[in-house]
This record gives C-alpha cells, structure tokens and sequence, in this order.
C-alpha cells in the first residue's frame, strides 16, 4: 500500500471509514488557535507549508480562516492537551523514534569538541546556533545576510542541512539543491565532516 498525504477517507476491510490527514510529505502545517473565550485548539493545514510538517505563528486577532486552517483539535482545558500529547508519545514511540537529546547539540554550539579545530567546526556551530532561531528572524536575516549553507557527511553520504530544532535534532537531506524541507531529522552525533560546500 502506497503512503497517502493530506485530508482523505481511510477505509477499512471491515467497511469503517475514518477522516484522516496523511503526513509525512512535508506539507502538513499545525498551528495554535486561540479563541477570545479562552479556548485553545490544534490548527491543522495542508498543501500551504513553506517548512515541512511543522508549526506556524500568526500575529494576534489572525483568523482561522487567514491561517489556512483546515480542520482544528479544540480544547476546553490541560486535560485534553495532555491527553493527546501522550497518544502522540505513544505513536511516536511505536513508530520507533527515539528521543534525542537535546543537550548534545546545546553543548557542540557551546563549546564545540575536542577537535575544534576539524575545518569548518566552528562555521558548523554557528550555521546550527542560526537555524535554531525564531524562522521570522532567520527570514528577515537572510534578506540581509543570504543563506547560510552547511553540508556533512551521514551514513557515508553528503548531506545538506537544511534546519535544527530546539530539541536537538538537526535536518538534513541528500538533495544538495534543496533549500527547504528535510528526509532525515537525526542527532548530533550520527554526523561528521562538516563543510561550507
């Protein structure tokens, strides 16, 4: 069976049929609704993401309908968030995604390692620190600056990195071109030989 992405029916042999959102494809974007009664809710879009199945910020007194969102989780209390921040725990861990820590890249941004002085380490170390910034920031930066390219080595294939999230996984793809978007989110240490090119 093919993966599907985005909104569809999932159908089953036993004639149940589920709304589902395939992700998975980079296009799947989730942001937080706040409403003026105090309810909150999951904001679910696709087909509109410029980043790959991640969040979106928008200014307050944005609507819904502004954002692009689709289809929405709400919530009335913690209780449900909570809930459903541990089905995902669940999913994720059946899915076979391990936790990285998010130290090990905090402390290479830091202090680098004991071969500081590999080439292009240190470029390494603030490219990281960079894309690990608000994205309206590193947007409004690269207007001045121009992008910043980093490449490594994985599984004895060059890579591009192309972002880093705050909980320590660094993004990367194969696709030396590509300027958005990851294949693989890994850690730190499943990396090597970093280069400008």
């Amino acid at each position: 069976m093919r993966n599907r992405y985005g909104f569809y029916i999932d159908e089953y042999s036993d004639g149940t049929s589920v709304p589902t959102l395939g992700v998975g494809d980079g296009k799947s974007q989730f942001t937080s609704v706040v409403f003026s009664s105090g309810e909150a809710a999951l904001g679910i879009s696709y087909g509109r993401g410029i980043w790959p199945d991640t969040t979106e910020e928008f200014p307050e007194g944005t609507t819904a309908e502004d954002a692009g969102v689709q289809c929405m989780i709400k919530f009335e209390s913690h209780a449900g968030v909570n809930a459903v921040i541990g089905a995902l725990y669940e999913v994720k861990k059946s899915l076979g995604v391990e936790d990285i820590d998010s130290s090990q890249l905090d402390n290479f941004i830091a202090y680098g390692t004991d071969t500081d002085d590999e080439p292009h380490e240190v470029y390494a170390r603030w490219v990281l620190h960079y894309y690990r910034l608000p994205a309206n920031l590193i947007i409004s930066a690269e207007k001045l600056m121009g992008p910043h390219k980093l490449f490594c080595m994985y599984k004895g294939v060059k890579h591009k990195v192309t972002g880093a999230g705050t909980i320590g996984d660094i993004w990367i793809t194969p696709n030396l071109t590509q300027e958005h978007g990851y294949r693989d989110r890994v850690s730190l240490d499943e990396l090597s030989n970093w280069s400008k090119e």
